[in-house]
């Protein structure tokens, strides 16, 4: 495959500062950290963390950019009469939502309070009930975790699967630690401390009510967590 190198340079441009120097911008209002903002500029909604972990209290009006250089831009807040470095999180938040995540496995994270998992790249981010920021546009989904920064790419969100009671059989593949695939039919199982390395192989799948039930693969016999399938972003609201 050929290396483009402008593609490259793109991606890594992608949440760069767009304000210049004298720009008026507004904190909207801070996500549930406390220190990272909405913030509106000429170009729309981006979302920008404080260096400082500052809480600033209600909307701070006609806030003016002082200096702009790559993800980094000096804000002056006239309520606080004083300056403030914050850094770009993101440029773009359309179909974006502010979560907290705990992590489940390789590659595994559950949102709090919602049966709702979300499954990642070469993710090693070890949060507990960290506030995150989940990005679905589409094409390039991703996570970003507030109090490290880190970033994963996400490869699919899933809900829960309305799986009536009873036995089934099924073609399962292992994915990662607790999380099997049944081949050919775009719906996942979530188990618990799950050793069998299947690939290709015939299982019983027990079902009771709520989604919870037994995974039979050959003499391994595992707890199912959950049944799940791809969600689009309209089942957060």
């Amino acid at each position: 495959m050929k290396f483009d190198k402008n593609k490259k340079a793109t991606t890594i441009a992608a949440n760069v500062a767009k304000v210049k120097k004298g720009d008026k911008v507004i904190l909207i209002k801070p996500m549930s950290d406390g220190v990272t903002y909405y913030v509106r500029t000429t170009r729309g909604v981006e979302v920008w963390k404080d260096r400082g972990l500052y809480c600033f209290a209600g909307i701070q009006e006609k806030c003016t950019v002082l200096k702009s250089y790559g993800t980094e831009v000096l804000l002056y807040v006239p309520i606080m009469d004083t300056q403030y470095w914050f850094t770009v999180i993101e440029t773009n938040v359309n179909d974006n939502y502010e979560v907290s995540v705990t992590r489940k496995g390789s590659n595994l994270y559950k949102i709090d309070a919602k049966n709702i998992y979300i499954r990642t790249r070469y993710c090693y981010e070890y949060v507990y009930s960290e506030n995150a920021f989940l990005k679905m546009s589409g094409y390039s989904d991703k996570i970003i975790f507030f109090d490290s920064g880190g970033r994963c790419d996400v490869k699919a969100v899933y809900g829960p699967s309305e799986q009536k009671p009873g036995k089934y059989a099924v073609t399962i593949n292992r994915e990662d630690d607790d999380w099997y695939e049944i081949w050919g039919q775009g719906i996942y199982i979530k188990t618990d401390a799950c050793l069998s390395l299947a690939l290709g192989e015939e299982a019983i799948l027990s079902i009771d009510a709520g989604c919870y039930g037994t995974l039979y693969v050959g003499d391994d016999k595992c707890m199912v967590e959950g049944v799940y399938v791809p969600i689009q972003s309209p089942l957060f609201n």
